[in-house]
């Protein structure tokens, strides 16, 4: 049976992430940029990208601190949660903007989500811990993809 262990993102905007708000406009924004990275997944990767959104929920680090810690580990990690997708839900948690994690490197934390979220579609992802490997290899190697892919174009 393939079921799924994930960790991604999307975002039901709750409060502030990526230097946005939680006003209509802010919140388009940022579905704008995750509608984006989908396309942009489509066209450079094997992925159907042009599937609906997941939900996309932006928290405080006490409470994706809280979020994460419940459903996943026994001993949380100190402050180093960013962002993780929820299978069940297909609901990606991001933590809110700060000042010093740069907008660029939420844009790759947001894609590296999106490719749990369409390895969740696709069936990859399994409960079976051996899976996270091929799993997390994989969504660190489309980063890179990604990465040159902006360099090149910005060059």
């Amino acid at each position: 049976m393939k079921k799924i262990i994930s960790l991604i993102v999307f975002i039901f905007v709750t409060s502030y992430a990526w230097g946005i708000g939680s006003n209509t406009s802010n919140a388009n924004e940022l579905h704008g940029l995750a509608r984006n990275l989908l396309n942009w997944l489509d066209t450079n990767t094997t992925y159907n990208g042009k599937v609906p959104l997941p939900n996309i929920i932006v928290l405080p680090r006490d409470e994706i601190q809280k979020k994460w810690c419940s459903k996943f580990w026994r001993k949380c990690p100190k402050d180093n949660i960013i962002a993780f997708y929820r299978h069940k839900t297909k609901t990606l948690f991001i933590l809110e903007y700060e000042k010093k994690i740069s907008k660029e490197y939420y844009e790759i934390i947001i894609l590296h989500e999106l490719v749990h979220y369409l390895q969740d579609l696709d069936g990859q992802m399994y409960w079976k811990i051996f899976c996270l490997n091929k799993i997390e290899t994989e969504a660190y190697k489309t980063e890179i993809k990604y990465i040159q892919s902006s360099s090149r174009n910005n060059a």
